[in-house]
């Protein structure tokens, strides 16, 4: 809990921040964080901060709002 963070964020490419539903932009609704030990010279843990997206107009006039969580790549450990 004491060690240093350092926050790396992932978030959707622009062409991606549609609604898959109704094409209407997405807003950030939160982010998603993860951490994990990561050790170099100096020994810190690493934030990976993932945005979640979602519709303001299927909020509003859908049954469901598709929510959209920015991909982050491939980690050593799960």
């Amino acid at each position: 809990a004491n060690l240093p963070r350092e926050r790396v964020e992932y978030d959707l490419p622009e062409d991606q921040q549609a609604c898959p539903c109704c094409s209407k932009p997405l807003h950030r609704i939160g982010e998603d964080v993860s951490e994990q030990l990561h050790v170099e010279v100096k020994v810190t843990v690493r934030q990976n901060v993932r945005f979640k997206y979602a519709c303001r107009n299927c909020e509003s006039y859908a049954e469901r709002t598709p929510i959209i969580l920015a991909p982050m790549p491939a980690q050593p450990l799960p």
